[in-house]
């Protein structure tokens, strides 16, 4: 009888971790093309905003947040104050009120303040990229400015679905630039912070030493394009493109093997498969090998989307 009882204790939180699944899914769904929508262009500058898509999804996920908010402050009130109030009547119920009104309000919080960024945010949000740096405004954070100079990082949040812009003002203070992954032509937005010289925290060790070795090899003004890292980089200069292959030698040593073209993306790495066939670079004779697989899938998968 205790552990039936135990059980029972536990079944609302069931529908919360139901609606939590169901949100994360809906996040998945909503993600689901997002790269292929294109930016608004706004003079010199690009504003980003939800995907259409995911806007709509996260309306719908808004709702049912309310919702399921506003269903214990209906439902309490009649368990106690109704036609046949629990406590005052013949009907068995669990009269615990206290502890009613801490889960109701629990609930009415939790899933209120969810339902209100779901139904809000998606159209007041927008990230605006320029030549001076990134602006942010979202109905939780607010307007948030930050110049290139003082951003230093990205810093992915996965399991927000989130990453933000890490800058550091002049008086010290750390300002977090929020961005959703469900904005439209995120790619395009992340391509551009790379072009402006601002990684992802975790890739910052690959890409100072990327650009060292292209400094060595003279293409002193390379600017990042696509960063695939920790072995494959492009990065453009002028009107071609140049593809920097962290390898190994036969060696074992540790080499980089430059791939000049002015083909972009995935046709470059086609280029580079080819020569990867033929064992053309200096590396490894099974680098290569795997390196032809790995490379040629990911060139599908940039086909693909090219094509949609």
């Amino acid at each position: 009888m205790a552990d039936d009882a135990g059980l029972r204790a536990l079944y609302p939180l069931l529908p919360a971790v139901a609606g939590a699944i169901g949100a994360y899914l809906a996040f998945r769904y909503a993600s689901k093309g997002a790269e292929l929508i294109k930016a608004e262009q706004r003079g010199g500058a690009k504003i980003y905003r939800y995907a259409p898509r995911a806007r709509r999804m996260m309306q719908w996920v808004g709702g049912f947040c309310i919702a399921f908010a506003l269903l214990p402050a209906t439902l309490i009130p009649y368990k106690y104050f109704g036609p046949e109030p629990c406590g005052h009547s013949s009907k068995p119920c669990r009269n615990k009120p206290m502890e009613d009104a801490i889960f109701g309000g629990l609930l009415f919080l939790g899933f209120g303040v969810g339902g209100i960024l779901c139904l809000v945010d998606p159209r007041k949000y927008y990230a605006r990229l320029d030549e001076k740096g990134v602006t942010v405004n979202g109905f939780f954070t607010g307007l948030r400015k930050a110049t290139w100079e003082e951003m230093d990082a990205i810093v992915d949040v996965p399991s927000t679905k989130m990453f933000y812009f890490r800058a550091k003002k002049a008086d010290g203070k750390i300002l977090k630039l929020w961005v959703p992954h469900t904005l439209g032509a995120i790619n395009k937005l992340v391509e551009t912070a790379f072009e402006n010289g601002i990684f992802f925290q975790e890739t910052l060790q690959y890409t100072v030493e990327i650009q060292q070795e292209l400094k060595k090899a003279g293409y002193e003004g390379a600017k990042p394009h696509r960063l695939f890292l920790p072995f494959l980089s492009i990065w453009k200069q002028g009107g071609r493109y140049v593809a920097v292959i962290a390898g190994v030698s036969e060696a074992e040593e540790k080499v980089f093997v430059f791939h000049e073209s002015t083909a972009e993306a995935p046709e470059l790495m086609n280029e580079i498969c080819a020569k990867l066939d033929d064992l053309s670079y200096p590396l490894h004779a099974e680098f290569q090998a795997h390196f032809a697989t790995d490379l040629r899938e990911l060139s599908a998968t940039l086909s693909q989307q090219k094509e949609a």
